[in-house]
């Protein structure tokens, strides 16, 4: 429930409870904004994230991304009458230790400037960095303990700063202070929880 801010050209970082949580918040937020959301989604999530997603987005506003065989590129896009469809928020999870090729969703971005982009990158391929693409607005990390044997719990967000930035910095606003105002865990609840 402690909420760390790093600054950075590139993007800004949040820290907090865990990456379902912040995922849990973010989604909260833009539901705020829109109680009629559409999403488009990769098929395969985090039972944790599935579930938040079942929370907030209504089903027929839920749209299903195509993927290959490999299931690490996107190879398709939902269409209503013809077109692609028009979401509010699009979100994927990367596979398998690999980042999701995302060719189609660049040039689908381009066309749809006011979707926000987000990726779970738990499992992504690129160590280094820290959205598998440039367009991607948003990128979340869990360190639970099950991911390295350093990690003690929590899970970071980080914000794009290359586009949508009012949008997103309105998000970071949310972020601070509705996780700044969770119940706060004592020292022993930690221990017992790690």
């Amino acid at each position: 429930n402690d909420i760390t801010i790093s600054n950075n050209d590139k993007y800004r970082r949040i820290s907090g409870y865990s990456c379902r949580s912040l995922f849990d918040t973010t989604l909260k937020y833009y539901v705020n904004l829109n109680p009629d959301l559409k999403i488009l989604t990769t098929p395969i999530h985090h039972t944790s994230f599935r579930n938040i997603i079942e929370k907030y987005v209504k089903h027929e506003n839920i749209f299903i991304l195509e993927l290959n065989e490999n299931f690490n590129e996107i190879s398709g896009i939902p269409q209503e009458n013809g077109i692609d469809v028009v979401v509010d928020l699009c979100i994927i999870t990367h596979l398998f230790g690999q980042d999701m090729n995302c060719d189609i969703l660049e040039k689908y971005s381009k066309d749809n400037p006011n979707c926000i982009m987000i990726e779970d990158r738990v499992q992504g391929g690129e160590f280094n960095e820290i959205f598998s693409n440039n367009f991607m607005d948003i990128s979340l990390y869990s360190t639970g303990m099950d991911k390295k044997p350093c990690g003690l719990g929590g899970g970071f967000l980080c914000i794009n700063n290359n586009n949508n930035f009012l949008k997103k910095w309105e998000l970071l606003s949310y972020l601070k202070l509705t996780i700044s105002n969770y119940p706060k865990e004592n020292n022993y609840q930690r221990l017992l929880f790690l």
